[in-house]
Formats: C-alpha cells, sequence, structure tokens
C-alpha cells in the first residue's frame, strides 16, 4: 500500500530566464535551423543559491514537491520495502563550505537520502530514502537537466526521471553497487507497456541501455540530461550526447522527478547500504510544453506581446538553450535497438517533421506538432 503526502518546496533561481526576455519560449535549436523543437514552458531552481527562501510550505504556487509515501515489501519488489520522508530531503545551509563528500554537514547542494537504519520489523521492513518531484503535471514533451553528485555507498539507486505512470517513463539511473573504476555504468531506461508486461524487465523491448562513462558519477556534479520528442528521446551528460530511444515514445503528460531510493533487490538496486548514502543536486532546468489549454493561451499572448513591445530585439524573443558542453548543430546519432542491437545515424538532434509513416498517430503527438507549427508561422508572419 502507497500513502502519499505532499509537501511543497519554494527555491529561488540565480539564473532564471526572465520571460519577458524569452516571451516565445525555448529552443534546443536556433529558430533560423530548418529543424528546431520549439518549448514555451520553464522551471529552473538552484539548489546552490537562494537559501534564505527556501521553506516547506503547503502554497500550490511552490515549485518542487517532497514526497512522503510507503511501499511495502510485496509491492517494492524487493526484500524490503520504501519509506519517503520529507525529513530525507535536506537544504545545505552552508553553501560557503565546499569540497565535501557524501553529503557531509556544508557540502552545498539539496541533499537526497537513503538511511542505513531500517523501519519495522522484518519481514516487512522498509528502507527509509527520498523523493522530489514537480509540482507541475502538465509537462508534455521537453528539455530536462539536473545536476547531480550520486553516493559511493554501495546499496542504493539515484535517478532522474519523468513520470507519468509505470509504462510512461523516462529514467535516468546510476547504481552505486555498479560504480567499479575503470567502470561507471549509467542506466538509460523507458518503461513502456512492454516493459510493464514482462514483469517491469524493459530488456529487449528498444528502451534499455546501460551507458558507461568516464568519469565516476560520485566525484563532482554531472548534468543529467533527457530531450523527450514525439518521435523520440535523446540522452545525455555534461553536454554529450550518448544515445536515444525511438520505441514506445511516451505520449501523455506528467511530472519530472528526482529521487534515491534502495528496497535491497540484488538485481537493481542492492543494498540496503551500510550507512546513511546522499544523493546531491545542484540544479535542475526544465523546458518544456504544457498541456494545459490556460497555460498555452497564456503563453501565445506572452509571444504576441513580446513581438508588440519594440524595446526587445527580435532574436531575444526566442532563446536558444545553452546548458553545459555546447552540442554540435549536425551530429552522428546512435539508435539503441531492441532485436539487432544495429545502430543508424541522422542529424542533430533538432526535430524534423513527423509523418503518419514515422508513427504519430496519437492525437497528442498531432497537437503537439500543429502547436509547433502554428508558433513557427506565428512567429514568421509576425
Amino acid at each position: 500500500m502507497r500513502v502519499l503526502r505532499l509537501w511543497l518546496l519554494t527555491a529561488t533561481s540565480s539564473f532564471v530566464h526572465v520571460i519577458a526576455h524569452c516571451p516565445c519560449g525555448f529552443t534546443v535549436n536556433s529558430t533560423s535551423s530548418t529543424d528546431f523543437a520549439l518549448f514555451t514552458e520553464s522551471v529552473e531552481t538552484n539548489f546552490l543559491q537562494g537559501w534564505p527562501s527556501i521553506t516547506w510550505t503547503n502554497q500550490p504556487v511552490s515549485q518542487w514537491v517532497a514526497q512522503e509515501y510507503n511501499v511495502s515489501t510485496a509491492a517494492s519488489r524487493g526484500p524490503y520495502g520504501k519509506a519517503a520522508q520529507v525529513g530525507n530531503v535536506v537544504a545545505d545551509t552552508q553553501p560557503t563550505i565546499q569540497g565535501k563528500k557524501d553529503g557531509v554537514p556544508g557540502e552545498p547542494g539539496l541533499q537526497l537520502w537513503v538511511r542505513q537504519q531500517l523501519i519495522g520489523d522484518a519481514p516487512n521492513q522498509l528502507i527509509p530514502m527520498a523523493e522530489l518531484s514537480s509540482a507541475r503535471s502538465d509537462m508534455l514533451y521537453g528539455s530536462f537537466r539536473a545536476s547531480m553528485k550520486t553516493s559511493a555507498v554501495n546499496g542504493t539507486c539515484a535517478g532522474f526521471f519523468f513520470y507519468r505512470n509505470n509504462s510512461q517513463e523516462i529514467d535516468m539511473e546510476s547504481l552505486s553497487k555498479q560504480q567499479q573504476p575503470p567502470n561507471w555504468p549509467l542506466n538509460l531506461v523507458n518503461q513502456s507497456p512492454l516493459s510493464v508486461k514482462n514483469g517491469f524487465n524493459a530488456d529487449d523491448t528498444g528502451g534499455k541501455w546501460l551507458y558507461n562513462l568516464t568519469v565516476s558519477p560520485s566525484d563532482d556534479y554531472h548534468e543529467y540530461r533527457f530531450d523527450w520528442l514525439p518521435n523520440r528521446i535523446d540522452f545525455y551528460v555534461d553536454g554529450r550526447y550518448l544515445i536515444n530511444f525511438t520505441e514506445s515514445i511516451p505520449d501523455s503528460p506528467g511530472s519530472l522527478h528526482l529521487s534515491h531510493w534502495s528496497n535491497g533487490n540484488p538485481n537493481w538496486s542492492g543494498g540496503p547500504p551500510a550507512k546513511d548514502a546522499v544523493l546531491m543536486v545542484e540544479y535542475v532546468k526544465a523546458y518544456f510544453n504544457s498541456s494545459d489549454p490556460v497555460r498555452q493561451k497564456s503563453a501565445q499572448e506572452s509571444c504576441q506581446m513580446g513581438i508588440q513591445n519594440q524595446t526587445y530585439p527580435r532574436q531575444s524573443l526566442v532563446c536558444p538553450i545553452v546548458i553545459g558542453e555546447p552540442t554540435p548543430s549536425i551530429a552522428t546519432r546512435t539508435t539503441a535497438t531492441s532485436t539487432t542491437g544495429a545502430t543508424t545515424t541522422h542529424r542533430s538532434s533538432a526535430l524534423r517533421l513527423r509523418t503518419r509513416e514515422d508513427g504519430c498517430e496519437n492525437p497528442a503527438c498531432w497537437a503537439w506538432w500543429f502547436s509547433l507549427l502554428s508558433w513557427t508561422f506565428f512567429f514568421i508572419l509576425s
């Protein structure tokens, strides 16, 4: 049984784009490109700054939700259950003291803890964990980035993911038990109806890839990023393109999550950890489109006002997203496949117009493309 209580976190950001400076939205490529993705919404939070304004509150205007719930041993698919607790989401109060590892008091950043001390009695013990989600659940396609430093303590799973339901979920997960130099694997997963049918196993579904990083994820902060588009999911680390998925792409709105957990499953998280373990978060940046018609109308009105306002140069109406290392506009892509493991290549992370032959049959997919084309013509003709 999963019991859910929601607590909201408000945070300021030192690098939030003022909407008046980008009134027509954000792009992963410049608008002069023949292919580009346009996102009208943004949420940017820097957890290293603005500490006096971070408070726990129940106000709906807040950006983040710290979750509190229990997952029983039977439901967790492991020998232990999970207990998400608000107290395991900690904002450091001394950001000026730097360089300490594993969440020693004084290290800057938001801390998501997995605790050593179990809750309850065997065989129904729960492992205390932490999870943070966006307050908004209307995210429909976008570019999502989080700067994180994982724990070196064996037995936990650090995750950055989009979630609609168990069959529409995009995961970037680091298992601390897998981090054995010189190998630092990163699990890239697209949970689909087929993976749920296979017992929550994404193997052989075209939606799982183990990518070996060249640096330890627990030594320093690294930016994890996925671009979720109607026809594919592109993955990056520190601005470097890794791979993409093109099968069973989620097509419904949901929310963005950060999670640090363990259920003792030897085939995944391992654990419980021998000591308290922490996932550190520096920032989260999300650029996306909303499924809410009211927000869509507001975005269109904002763009129109920006065009009419002569104080802003035309090139600032739509802002290119530049975070981490620059990504080439034209790049060779590696595409994961479920059968032969073969690779194909195609152009850049920018969008091209999909046809029904590409599989865009869901109404939400067509609505997204219609919205993109409408914005494009609106911007050009204005």
